[in-house]
């Protein structure tokens, strides 16, 4: 694109925006920014955002359920320091693209693995994550709750204690989750389908 169409198409973007900001609210305008985004695109977006008045910026397309936002005090974290990763023992993923979502947190798991930790993936892809998985299970997206579930129910049998009520784990998920268990904790790979 030529630099004069270029400099007239931003400027009517911005004016069509102030527009709506100026008759609407600030509250009528969103940004979503990508996941990818770096912290400093983010900011610069926040900012103009911010120079329209509006404060709805986000940047989780994936998310669909955002009831505990207000709930929440401060930012979600992993509940450690990203250099204590190494020292797990175990670590169970589940449902995330990490190379692509957490490259630094799947780099962390990649050293652990080659040492001793017991890495565990539930996913719903066959991506080549480059770790050395002690067990991996791959399901589709819509059966990733049943198999999670039984997850739950093979850990209660390890641990000798009653599942959850209402996992919904009919009697064919409770033979899935007696093999799921074995590989969770024997490495073995296992069909779920």
């Amino acid at each position: 694109m030529e630099r004069g169409r270029l400099s007239v198409a931003l400027d009517y973007v911005a004016h069509g925006l102030k527009d709506v900001s100026r008759e609407h609210g600030g509250d009528a305008l969103a940004a979503l920014a990508a996941p990818n985004a770096t912290v400093e695109e983010m900011f610069l977006l926040g900012k103009v955002m911010d120079g329209l008045e509006s404060k709805n910026v986000d940047f989780r397309p994936r998310q669909l359920d955002f009831s505990s936002d207000s709930k929440r005090l401060g930012a979600p974290w992993l509940g450690l320091h990203l250099s204590e990763i190494k020292d797990l023992d175990a670590a169970l993923i589940i449902g995330s693209f990490l190379r692509k979502d957490h490259p630094l947190i799947a780099q962390r798991l990649r050293q652990a693995a080659k040492k001793f930790s017991k890495v565990t993936m539930l996913s719903v892809t066959g991506d080549d994550e480059l770790i050395d998985f002690h067990a991996r299970l791959t399901v589709q997206p819509s059966r990733l709750v049943f198999a999670l579930g039984a997850i739950v129910k093979a850990a209660s049998n390890l641990k000798g204690v009653l599942a959850p009520a209402g996992l919904g784990v009919n009697r064919g998920f409770v033979i899935r989750a007696r093999k799921l268990h074995r590989a969770l904790w024997t490495g073995i790979s296992v069909p779920f389908s």
